[in-house]
């Protein structure tokens, strides 16, 4: 018989293993629409698993892609997973623009490199929204004049349950009405919106800076509050008509509203993305309350009022989890 002894017998080797248990997720999407899925992997090593150490969740198949708008999912700061525990790491996904069916596989990685098993590798089908209708169908001119406002909540109040797109051609879109109240002030009066997505599954986009929702003068409102789930804003431009409209009072007073385009406390999943968001009176962009929101490549800019107030962005209220705030630039902005 033979005994092999190390120098320090208490030292053994440090083994980084994972093994998949399970997994949520959609098995079809709509395209540029978010998700929410989750992973759950165990543990099976020797080491623990810690946020500061740079163990994460990392996209397969192909190795370090970003079909999905992201490649890693990280522990929340001070997390340990401790040999033998488990991890649900619950995220949400971005589907890709083009349709097509793309596969669905992560695995563990750290500083050092990949570990464990991968994910049960899954396809899922990304299509075009079954519904797709243009505002000037429902009676929006986009001359820069006529209150297009009502046409266009039309335009998306005709869209079923399921959902579906709002495209806005080139135009300047007047908006002088409200489509209702959404989140109340202090005093309880309800602030007001031009524009109320308040369907699942809705893309409401135009051409980039070519489409352009403008407030009329002395209108005391948001441009879109987004009230439901799954909702994408892209390729508008949202021009607060600062000029025109009264700012040199406190929020809420005067026609100071919370933010141009906000996601309201029952919103959840949505996204603004390649907009630009300019001369409000008051905030930018922004959500309360609302969960999952995922913000990104928008220019925000000359925001607010010294006596008003508003910053580029307001993610607020202790509902908002999840958040993505990615590629945005700030300018000129009252707040930050």
């Amino acid at each position: 018989m033979f005994l092999l002894f190390t120098e320090n017998p208490s030292v053994f080797a440090q083994i980084n293993n994972a093994q998949f248990l399970y997994q949520t997720f959609p098995s079809a999407m709509i395209v540029g629409q978010s998700y929410p899925v989750s992973i759950t992997m165990k543990n099976t090593g020797t080491t623990s698993w810690i946020q500061s150490a740079d163990y994460k969740l990392g996209s397969q198949n192909p190795q370090d892609n970003v079909i999905w708008g992201i490649s890693r999912v990280t522990l929340a700061p001070g997390e340990v997973i401790a040999p033998g525990e488990q991890k649900t790491f619950i995220f949400y996904v971005q589907a890709p623009l083009t349709p097509d069916i793309y596969n669905f596989q992560w695995r563990m990685v750290d500083l050092v490199g990949w570990f464990g098993d991968f994910t049960l590798n899954v396809t899922i089908t990304v299509t075009q929204p079954s519904i797709v209708v243009s505002v000037k169908d429902f009676g929006a001119e986009g001359d820069g004049i006529t209150d297009d406002a009502p046409a266009i909540q039309n335009a998306i109040d005709s869209l079923p349950p399921t959902g579906g797109a709002v495209y806005a051609p080139a135009g300047t879109y007047m908006l002088g009405t409200s489509a209702g109240g959404v989140e109340p002030y202090p005093d309880g009066s309800l602030i007001q919106s031009a524009l109320i997505i308040n369907k699942n599954n809705v893309i409401f986009g135009g051409e980039g800076t070519q489409t352009i929702l403008k407030l009329m003068p002395h209108t005391k409102m948001r441009v879109i509050s987004v009230t439901s789930q799954r909702v994408t804003v892209e390729k508008i431009l949202v021009d607060g008509n600062k000029a025109e409209r009264n700012g040199t009072v406190p929020w809420p007073y005067g026609d100071v509203v919370d933010g141009l385009v906000y996601g309201s406390s029952m919103s959840s999943y949505m996204t603004i993305r390649h907009c630009e968001v300019k001369n409000g009176i008051e905030g930018g962009l922004g959500s309360w309350l609302s969960s999952y929101v995922y913000i990104h490549d928008n220019f925000v800019h000359d925001n607010g009022t010294p006596q008003a107030g508003g910053e580029g962005m307001s993610i607020a209220g202790t509902g908002n989890v999840g958040g993505r705030l990615i590629n945005n630039v700030f300018s000129n902005n009252t707040s930050a």
